[in-house]
């Protein structure tokens, strides 16, 4: 650690040989693994302040995912990542934090830490969905969260990995206990033998063989869509099951899912239009204090009161959704590969001019990320870092380093410091 190059390479902004205190180890100089360290979390902070900068400027609301990791050192850590859309429309993910967890791994105990980190970042209150596996203590956390954070619903807000969904699939079927024998019996069943075996594979054996014969004849179908009718008789537009047969499509399942765009579409409408007022209302006290009350009453050059042209406004808003489902432009076989293949470049290129509200809340939905695999890159990396040769090595410094090595920059100087903490 003597060695001028070490020193040279901690403090990057400046010539080694310009540094006052690589001449010589003096009792007074600072041990490199205190400026090292000093280094490394300052520099953090500044990076705090900037990713800061940038979750506040988003264009998009902030979505999180967050999972713990046990190092090599025995600590466990918690990974808090931020995925957002940015004003240039473009996808963005940042690791927020890399606390130490301690104590029970409770829901309400995690929930403590990632709430930490969100109001460290002031993003609390613009947090739109989680991302995260299924084990059970995320379930309680989300509870937790929410009762922090009104605005947030644990059944609305939680949106479950689909690879991890996937993963739990496939082993079911790899390790599932009889699988091939059933498959080889079904093969050369008969009719009535078929219902055997299905029967004997429990309740999904046994609503298997419920739908086959309700779906067997049109008049079953029919009774089967009647005594739906009855349950539901209450409501003036039931949610009504058909029965899937060769891998088809359920038209009511469809309808269910316009029904909820629709009424999702109103909530950004309506905060759309809070906007708008706002802003209208603004304008007219700025124009009142400089207007001419003689002049503009004898032309007659007031501008219509801001409730009224809000009221435009809306109406012609109102009627977005249904001009974007009929769009005929997007329906052509061109536009449609393409906002199949590009949707996100779409809605920046195209869609945000013609469909205002409608794009916010795309872009709220596009950053949305269908699988939390961000923070198992984080934790492949820390690996690297945390192992037994630098078993004392902090929790604070092994949090600056990973958000420093995983918030990308171009800087020089993020970059020193990033490897500067492997010197610890």
């Amino acid at each position: 650690m003597e060695y001028p190059d070490i020193h040279g390479l901690v403090d990057m902004e400046s010539p080694p040989q310009s540094t006052p205190w690589i001449e010589g180890v003096t009792p007074s100089t600072p041990s490199i693994d205190t400026t090292a360290r000093n280094w490394v979390l300052n520099s953090f902070e500044k990076r705090k302040l900037l990713v800061k900068q940038k979750l506040h400027q988003a264009r998009s609301r902030i979505n999180i995912s967050f999972d713990l990791w046990n190092g090599s050192n025995d600590n466990e850590y918690i990974a808090v990542v931020a995925h957002w859309i940015d004003e240039a429309r473009t996808l963005k993910t940042a690791l927020l934090g890399l606390p130490v967890i301690t104590g029970q791994h409770t829901g309400k105990r995690i929930a403590e830490h990632v709430l930490g980190v969100l109001k460290e970042y002031e993003i609390e209150h613009r947090v739109l969905a989680f991302t995260l596996d299924n084990a059970s203590n995320n379930d309680t956390c989300l509870e937790a969260l929410a009762e922090a954070l009104p605005h947030l619903s644990p059944s609305e807000h939680q949106m479950r990995c689909l690879g991890h969904i996937l993963n739990l699939a496939v082993k079911s079927i790899l390790f599932g206990k009889g699988l091939g024998q059933t498959q080889k019996a079904l093969a050369g069943a008969g009719d009535r033998e078929t219902f055997d075996i299905w029967r004997k594979q429990g309740p999904i054996g046994k609503l298997h063989n419920v739908a086959k014969y309700i779906n067997r004849t049109e008049s079953r179908q029919e009774q089967f869509k009647m005594a739906q009718m009855e349950v539901n008789e209450d409501e003036e537009d039931p949610f009504l099951y058909k029965l899937v047969q060769d891998g088809g499509l359920r038209p009511s399942w469809i309808t269910a899912a316009k029904r909820k765009v629709t009424k999702l579409f109103e909530k950004y409408l309506d905060e759309a239009m809070e906007q708008l007022q706002s802003e209208l209302v603004e304008s007219e006290d700025e124009e009142s204090e400089d207007s001419d009350d003689d002049y503009n009453r004898l032309f007659n050059t007031r501008k219509r009161p801001a409730h009224q042209r809000t009221d435009t406004k809306r109406r012609k808003l109102t009627k977005e959704l249904e001009r974007f489902m009929d769009d005929e432009e997007l329906l052509t076989k061109i536009q449609h590969k393409y906002y199949r293949t590009r949707p996100l470049e779409w809605w920046r290129a195209i869609g945000e001019k013609r469909f205002p509200v409608l794009a916010t809340m795309a872009y709220d939905l596009f950053a949305i990320p269908g699988m939390s695999s961000e923070y198992e890159r984080v934790f492949s990396h820390a690996k690297k870092m945390v192992t037994d040769e630098r078993y004392r090595l902090g929790g604070d410094i092994v949090e600056a380093s990973q958000c420093q090595g995983n918030c990308k920059s171009d800087s020089s100087s993020e970059t020193s410091t990033y490897y500067a903490s492997f010197l610890l």
